[in-house]
């Protein structure tokens, strides 16, 4: 063979591989597409590695496996993979919510708020505005936060939002004695406690203010907030206005409304004058309670702690973007076991959906609270007997803690945005010691600080 046609040979040969790995890298390209769309994101995530290892620099690989990465909960693989896609040339145009939610979830605020500021270039939507409050809130941003968070209702239909689409033109903040105001529920239990410290910020001087909650919470807010009228309200999906809410054709209609998670808006506060606490359990209730729990502790020996405990949060409820799931908020019941505790009495006070667990978790001598529980005041009343309540994240924390009482609330690694960011303390409950996952889905870490706390309280 001449040296000519072995020139020719190695060259057909090398553009041989070249297309072979052109081929191979969009054949693997293609397949985590595939996967990605049937649900298999196991699958894709592989296929889209192989793909950068072709190519380290595939845009498309790159923006994708980011994506993915971020709905897994991988937030700091997705901002590394987002990096990369930039490095790499990638453009972001149409991208930047994701990357600024990307750097919101790796405590990158800086970086997020970047991102929020290059989509506000070109974007003016419900959606951005939204997404731009998640941030804005966590961080304690609440001027610009409160006004974008209003984007939930352009996004969230009423449902969702379990709000009610009532007649009357929305209030402005501003007093005007003698005037009829409703303000009405949304969301959740806990979202009504949290948003009811507004209520001391409101100027609502002279005004006939009523008061629409969720059932379990009216007769709490009714003992709590006397100058209001309290009405238990419940909405479903068949009846999204006031046609559905029979107390409406006696109390109303009202010279203005407004869902009380937009006081926010109208009654900003500052937490540095907030109250320790505002909501008090019933008097006769805490007594009735407090001979209650001692007649359940029968023999078990003397305890120099009485602590409440809730590991679970609901599975279904709203479902609000920038909110968690509630199975990514319930404790592993077995790590709750390093609770057992010398000295410690616990009260278990889930209601009857989620007591269940509780039988779940070995070695700790509970008392079940919950066939006696049948709304918000029963459990305040429970709670007013504690010395700590420990909890996850749900409506009993907060609870808990718009009464002054000490809790240790233990956190997923990615909560919302009601408890800040990288937080040990909340704004909203001075008493709340909160104690977050460092690494997702690890609760032992979190349960043993939980117990150091309680051990250093006897």
């Amino acid at each position: 063979m001449t040296g000519q046609e072995a020139n020719r040979n190695d060259f057909r040969n090398s553009a041989s591989f070249s297309e072979r790995t052109h081929v191979s890298r969009n054949r693997y390209f293609n397949l985590a597409v595939t996967e990605q769309s049937a649900g298999d994101f196991a699958a894709a995530r592989i296929h889209y590695s192989q793909a950068l290892r072709f190519n380290p620099s595939h845009v498309g690989a790159l923006n994708n496996l980011s994506d993915l990465l971020r709905m897994q909960g991988r937030s700091a693989l997705a901002w590394q993979c987002a990096d990369r896609f930039i490095e790499a040339g990638g453009d972001p145009r149409g991208l930047e919510i994701r990357f600024a939610k990307i750097a919101d979830e790796c405590n990158r605020p800086n970086d997020a708020r970047y991102w929020f500021g290059r989509a506000a270039e070109h974007d003016s939507s419900p959606a951005l505005r939204w997404e731009s409050a998640m941030q804005q809130l966590r961080d304690e941003e609440f001027s610009q936060g409160w006004e974008n968070y209003e984007a939930r209702r352009e996004i969230f239909d009423h449902h969702t939002l379990g709000l009610v689409n009532y007649p009357e033109s929305e209030w402005d903040g501003v007093a005007k004695p003698g005037a009829s105001l409703l303000l009405h529920k949304e969301q959740g239990l806990g979202d009504m406690i949290m948003f009811a410290i507004l209520l001391g910020n409101a100027d609502l001087a002279g005004m006939d203010v009523h008061l629409a909650v969720q059932p379990p919470l009216a007769r709490l807010f009714a003992a709590n907030f006397p100058w209001a009228k309290v009405w238990a309200s419940s909405s479903t999906a068949e009846a999204p206005d006031a046609s559905g809410q029979q107390w409406y054709a006696g109390a109303g209609p009202f010279d203005s409304q407004l869902p009380l998670a937009s006081l926010g808006r109208v009654a900003q506060i500052d937490f540095a004058d907030a109250p320790k606490a505002y909501i008090s359990a019933d008097e006769a209730d805490t007594h009735v309670w407090a001979s209650r729990m001692e007649m359940l502790a029968g023999n078990m020996p003397s305890a120099r702690i009485k602590a409440g405990l809730v590991i679970a949060a609901r599975p279904s409820g709203p479902d609000i973007k920038g909110g968690v799931n509630g199975a990514d908020k319930t404790l592993d019941p077995t790590a709750a076991a390093l609770l057992a505790i010398d000295g410690v009495r616990w009260f278990g006070l889930h209601n009857g959906p989620t007591s269940h667990i509780l039988s779940e978790v070995p070695d700790l001598d509970l008392i079940d609270c919950s066939p006696w529980l049948f709304d918000l005041a029963d459990t305040a009343a429970v709670i007013a007997n504690l010395d700590v309540v420990v909890a996850v994240d749900t409506a009993v924390a907060h609870l808990a803690g718009a009464m002054g009482k000490t809790v240790i609330l233990m956190l997923q690694h990615r909560p919302d945005w009601r408890w800040g960011r990288c937080k040990s303390a909340s704004h909203w409950y001075p008493d709340v010691t909160i104690l977050q996952q460092e690494i997702q889905g690890d609760w032992w870490s979190v349960v043993r600080k939980a117990r150091q706390h309680i051990e250093e309280m006897r």
